[in-house]
């Protein structure tokens, strides 16, 4: 129901902080979920590559528990 859905958007903004749009920018479905409407900061590109990995692995550690297993299925990554 919609207090799981907050529950969900609450748990991911905590975790990912000014780091939520990073993600939205790749999986914009999750704009309406973790409320993030702030833009990225340009960086030069080691900087963006550092942002998507810390990103990423505090997205994944927000669903992936050793009771809640979570499958990624990635593609076309080019």
């Amino acid at each position: 129901g919609k207090s799981s859905m907050e529950q969900w958007g609450r748990r991911l903004t905590e975790s990912l902080g000014h780091s939520a749009s990073v993600i939205a920018n790749f999986i914009p479905e999750l704009r309406w979920l973790i409320w993030e409407n702030g833009e990225v900061p340009d960086l030069p590109p080691q900087g963006v590559h550092n942002r998507f990995r810390h990103a990423i692995r505090s997205f994944v550690r927000v669903f992936a528990t050793k009771e809640h297993p979570l499958v990624l299925f990635l593609d076309d990554l080019q």
